[in-house]
Order: C-alpha cells, then structure tokens, then sequence
C-alpha cells in the first residue's frame, strides 16, 4: 500500500545521499550529486520507498566501485499542471556488468558471478528489493552497462507536486511522517556491511535507536550489557549463527518474551520451525518488505509504552 505524502524535495535528497558519505570516503570516492534547477520545492509521493529505491542503488554503486566516483542525479523530463515526470540516475565508474548478465541481474541471488559475491559480499537482494518497489511505484528499473567501465541505474517517476510551500500546505518533515519509535532501543545484527546499512537506514527513517552486531557472538555480548526491544537477526553469519545467538540471549534475563525476528534468505523447515519453538518471534523472508517490519516494531512500540522495562544496568 502506498502511502503518498507532500514533502521537501532538496532536503529529502541530501539526507539520503549523506547516509553514504562516510562509505564513500572511506574507499576514497567522489560522491556527487546534480539536480535540475527547476526541479519542485515540493514532491508528493511514497517518501519511504522512493527513499529506499535510492538508498539501494546509491549502496550498490559505492559498493562496486574501487575508485572514481558515484553520480546520483536528477532531471526533470516533463512538466503538468499538478504532476511531473522527474528521471532519477545513479552512475558510477565501477566495475560494470558483462552485456550477456544484464538481464538477469535484478533476480533474486544473481550478481555478475560467484568471484564479485566474494570480493566484495553483499546477498544479491538489492536490486531485486528495487524492482519491486519501482513496480510499486508504477514505474521501471533501467539499466546500462560497460563492463570494466561502469554502469548507469535510472527509472522515471511521475509525482504529485504542491507549488511552493505556504501557510496553507501542509508539507510533511522529512522525519514528522514516519512513526515515532525513540523509545524502542533495537539491535540490528548482520555480517554483510551493506545488508546491515540498508537496515539502518530504514531504522534510522523511524527514529529507532538501535546498536549494531556483525555476528551471534557480538549480539550476545550486547544483549548481556543492554535491555533491547526488538533484535533483527540475520541466520547465518560467521562466528556464531543466528541460531545459537537467539538461543543465548533467550537465556539471559529479561529476553524470553523479547522479539527476535530471523531475516533470511532461507526457506527451510528448520527455520519454520524455530518460529514454532519460538527461539524467533517471527521470520522475514529476504527481500522483505520494510512495511510489514515497520508494523512489527510499531505493535512493539506499542507494548514498550505499556510495559516498560527497567533501565539498563
């Protein structure tokens, strides 16, 4: 279901693109951004997956490029009374993708080969995660390609617009939209550092506070110390899986009834199965659908207002 909202265009691109930032200039790459100058004040659209749509392809483009630089730009294309048609580009001077690939990279599992999930990890999810929000959108995921040189990821998106803002519009914040969750604290454990900063970035958008653990056995450690809410557990990760993480912090005091919910990929019986045991509250299947973990984490928001726990130690 989407859910359209009136908010500040500008703003809303510089929050997104600074989440990237820090990634960028770690791998010493120019993150770059170019929008029309008569590009609306105002656009009106799902804010949420527009955001997520660009924040995928951003993590994508950074993620596959050693060096040179990442372009996110935006055009105007056509211009109505009410609406307008803006063209969304991400470009970087990456690795590119081999022409007889082009067509199946936005399958679920499918990058270029089996050597690129190695050198540079990630699960192969986000361009699928894309495709279906851009159908949602009723809009088409683009691409082109030169292997070796890079790639170019664009769609068009027609969007509502109201004019300039005015006592009278009513123009949501960039952060007043989404649920207010500052009083759930979350743990976000995840082995893959892009699979992990999508999560964040959607948490983030909720205004969720929440630690972060790159295995079981760093979740555990941090369950010990902090009083947590909600835990998204990704199952199968180096050190310790996700099993045996939500099996010692089940253990610990105060964690019998906490939400762990199992992000995976894995379908198997044994995952069902550990629903039923109730080691995890729940499992979302990769891609998952952010709107279904926003309603888990409000019903939890929910619950934390009505029975708070103690402080931490």
């Amino acid at each position: 279901t989407l859910e359209k909202e009136a908010f500040r265009f500008r703003e809303f691109i510089e929050k997104v693109i600074g989440m990237h930032a820090t990634i960028a200039q770690e791998k010493k790459i120019a993150l770059e951004t170019r929008l029309d100058t008569s590009l609306p004040e105002i656009i009106v659209t799902d804010q949420m997956i527009l955001s997520q749509v660009i924040h995928n392809l951003l993590s994508n483009a950074v993620k596959f490029t050693p060096k040179g630089k990442v372009i996110l730009e935006v055009r105007l294309k056509e211009e109505k009374k009410n609406k307008h048609l803006l063209e969304f580009s991400v470009t970087d001077t990456g690795i590119g993708i081999p022409a007889d690939k082009l067509g199946v990279i936005f399958d679920v599992f499918s990058q270029a080969d089996s050597s690129t999930v190695r050198q540079y990890g990630g699960s192969g999810l986000g361009l699928t995660i894309t495709k279906r929000y851009l159908e949602m959108l009723h809009s088409r995921i683009m691409v082109e390609s030169v292997s070796g040189k890079g790639s170019r990821f664009y769609f068009t998106l027609a969007v509502g617009t109201a004019g300039k803002a005015s006592a009278g519009t009513e123009v949501m914040d960039n952060d007043s939209a989404l649920p207010d969750l500052r009083d759930i604290r979350g743990l976000v454990v995840e082995d893959d550092p892009y699979n992990r900063l999508i999560l964040k970035q959607l948490l983030s958008m909720w205004n969720l506070c929440f630690d972060e653990a790159e295995n079981g056995l760093q979740a555990f450690e941090k369950a010990k110390q902090n009083h947590y809410h909600l835990i998204l557990l990704d199952v199968h990760m180096p050190v310790m899986d996700g099993f045996e993480a939500a099996r010692k912090i089940r253990e610990l005091p105060g964690y019998s009834d906490t939400d762990i919910i199992a992000l995976t990929a894995d379908i198997s019986d044994r995952i069902k199965q550990e629903v039923k045991t109730g080691l995890f509250t729940e499992v979302h299947i990769k891609p998952f659908e952010p709107e279904k973990i926003n309603r888990r984490i409000t019903e939890i928001a929910i619950k934390a207002k009505n029975n708070p726990r103690p402080p931490d130690p």
